[in-house]
């Protein structure tokens, strides 16, 4: 039989190696998913316009925002932010509610594409 130190020495190594670089002042961010807290109500929106598109994406964290869809109830509006970078809209299509319209735009509010998907019951 072999010593089990002598079967992978790169078990070990490797357990060291991530115990080292999961410091806790280099931890990643946690995303977290937060209801309600979009401005999202149609037209004229904060998010109906790149400058409020730009500084919803400056000044919101790295997080997942959710509200009920005013023109869907059975439906959720996401916004995927990650800050200072992009932000991703998804939300029930108002030409064809079978569809999830997904539009990502970059840090400044421009749109860098829009597509659809089958839309899912809780979206």
């Amino acid at each position: 039989m072999i010593p089990e130190e002598k079967c992978n020495p790169a078990l070990k190594s490797d357990k060291n190696t991530e115990e080292q670089a999961a410091s806790p002042a280099e931890s990643k961010p946690k995303i977290s998913i937060k209801d309600g807290e979009i401005w999202y109500s149609g037209e004229e929106d904060l998010l109906d316009s790149e400058e409020g598109r730009a500084v919803f994406c400056r000044v919101n964290e790295t997080s997942i925002f959710r509200k009920k869809d005013p023109d869907f109830p059975q439906s959720y509006i996401e916004v995927y932010n990650v800050q200072n970078i992009s932000i991703t809209v998804a939300k029930r299509s108002r030409i064809d509610p079978t569809l999830t319209e997904v539009i990502e735009y970059d840090a400044e509010g421009k749109q860098l594409s829009k597509s659809f998907s089958p839309a899912l019951e809780t979206l």
